[in-house]
């Protein structure tokens, strides 16, 4: 990847040690390790992976990531690494700057800021504030701005005062529980109840709680949580109440 300016943009995944092949190959020579130096705790799969004795082993071991998520199901182990695997794409243990270098082969925040919001003639120039870095939510709604645009800021306010955002999410539930209320025997469901609504719930963001309580019209057997291969489920035999 890369940007008009040529800057080189860092990917992860690790494309230049084909490029030192080739280079290698124009020179009438053999790749080593000086080579690759430079690239060596870079890009996914590591070069290092290129050099271990059971190399030749690992092009066919196909679908190795999705059986390592599978194991979930399998194992009783939690596994936060299910997504890599230290033989196929080497110990991933300077990820860190990353994101640090991705930034600043875009330009720094400024750069990224000033082609995506502000495609402006009067930001190109002038430095853009810390103020429209920030990600700010607007008072009893769940809009986030993301820009200091004062004018389209008091224009939300206005269209969303009196509560507006509030009595939206509430009628939209009011209307969601009729239409249940039409489908009882179709879906299957005892009784539509609605709960009563918290004043902020439509806009807070960090917790949350069920509108609608639908209970089943029938009962039906489950089983505690259990492994694939087991044989031996628990019934649990209670009525079901399903959130929404």
């Amino acid at each position: 990847m890369s940007h008009e300016e040529d800057q080189l943009i860092p990917n992860l995944i690790a494309t230049y040690s084909h490029g030192k092949r080739q280079e290698a190959q124009a020179q009438n020579r053999r790749l080593t390790l000086e080579d690759l130096e430079d690239s060596w705790d870079r890009g996914i799969p590591r070069i290092n992976t290129l050099f271990q004795k059971d190399r030749h082993t690992l092009a066919y071991d196909k679908g190795w990531r999705v059986r390592t998520d599978f194991k979930q199901y399998q194992v009783l182990k939690q596994n936060p690494f299910w997504w890599t695997h230290q033989r196929h794409d080497g110990k991933l243990w300077n990820l860190n700057n990353y994101r640090t270098d991705v930034i600043q082969a875009l330009g720094g925040v400024e750069g990224i800021l000033e082609h995506t919001l502000f495609k402006e003639h009067t930001f190109q120039l002038g430095k853009v504030s810390s103020g429209k870095r920030l990600q700010v939510q607007l008072d009893l709604t769940g809009i986030f701005m993301h820009g200091k645009i004062p004018t389209l800021k008091i224009s939300l306010i206005q269209i969303f005062r009196a509560h507006l955002w509030q009595k939206i999410h509430e009628s939209v539930v009011m209307d969601l529980c009729q239409v249940l209320d039409q489908e009882l025997d179709a879906l299957e469901i005892e009784t539509v109840q609605k709960e009563t609504i918290h004043p902020r719930k439509s806009y807070k963001m960090n917790s949350s709680c069920a509108d609608i309580l639908l209970f089943a019209a029938h009962r039906w057997q489950m089983s505690k949580p259990s492994l694939v291969a087991e044989s031996k489920d628990t019934l649990i035999r209670k009525q079901v109440i399903n959130t929404g």
